[in-house]
Formats: C-alpha cells, sequence, structure tokens
C-alpha cells in the first residue's frame, strides 16, 4: 500500500505491476543436434509449464553460420497464474541457488540472466551436461521509470 499511495499519484492505473514473464534460451548451432533440441524443449517446458515456442532464423547470416528457418531459440511468455508461479519458484528457489546478472532497463523492466540451469528444481544435476545453454529471463512491467521499478522490484524481493 506504501507504493500506491506514494507514487500513484491517485490513480490505480498508476500502480505499478508486472504484465508478462519471457524465458529465452538461444541455442545457436547445438540445436542441429536433434537430441539436445529435444532435452532443450523439454527442460523449458518442465520449468515453465508452458510448451516453447520454436523461434527460427528469418534469413541466413554467413558470418554466424546460421540457415534460413534454422532454429536458434526456444522461447515462453507466461502472463496471469502461470507468470505469478513462476515468479514464486524464481524468487523463492532459484535466486538463493545461483548469482545471476540483474539490469534494469530504460522501460523499468528487469532482465535476468542464468548460465547456470542447474539452480531450477525441475533440472537434474547429473543429467545435466555442460554444453547446455542458460536462460534469458526478462520480466516486463507498466511502469516507465526506473526510480519506481527499483522501489517495485525491491518490494517483491528481485532488486536489492
Amino acid at each position: 500500500m506504501y507504493i500506491i499511495r506514494e507514487e500513484s499519484r491517485r490513480n490505480i492505473m498508476l500502480v505499478p505491476k508486472i504484465e508478462k514473464i519471457v524465458v529465452n534460451n538461444a541455442m545457436g548451432k547445438r540445436s542441429r543436434v536433434k537430441n539436445f533440441l529435444n532435452r532443450s524443449i523439454e527442460d523449458i517446458a518442465n520449468i515453465t509449464g508452458q510448451y516453447p515456442l520454436i523461434i527460427r532464423a528469418k534469413k541466413s547470416i554467413a558470418n554466424f553460420s546460421i540457415k534460413r528457418n534454422e532454429i536458434i531459440s526456444l522461447k515462453v511468455t507466461l502472463r496471469n497464474l502461470p507468470m505469478y508461479n513462476f515468479l514464486y519458484k524464481l524468487i523463492h528457489l532459484v535466486f538463493p541457488r545461483m548469482r545471476g546478472v540483474f539490469r534494469i532497463d530504460n522501460d523499468g523492466n528487469i532482465n535476468i540472466g542464468i548460465s547456470d540451469r542447474c539452480c531450477f528444481p525441475e533440472i537434474e544435476r547429473e543429467s545435466s551436461d555442460g554444453s547446455r545453454t542458460g536462460y534469458d529471463i526478462s520480466i516486463v512491467t507498466n511502469c516507465k521509470d526506473i526510480v519506481l521499478s527499483k522501489k517495485f522490484f525491491g518490494m517483491i524481493g528481485l532488486y536489492g
């Protein structure tokens, strides 16, 4: 209630809230290995509770050895109840196990890079090989002010 009284300026629509959480797994050249792709899809589906959207390259880029329509990334967008369930798991189970990089961008969103995917309780440490990539998590809010975003994320336990 403190943040509502202080920052909302008597308009309930200005109260900060989380709109969505986007979980991205950029795979690069490893997506060409069928077993790696299937295990990555299974892992991100277990972590988020949703089947990922498979992102393909729109055009060929010779410098990166990417061909057109090649799978380059997996993405999941969480909203409503699954978003809050994932956020609870992120704050209480994942963050105590890891050291991540937190950045607040100019739009008031927080971006988290997780390099070790074994910090999620759904991933078994012995089944995880070192060749797997981490996750980029973006928590999108309706805040457009960085100061208000820092207060908001501090109140929910994401920014210290």
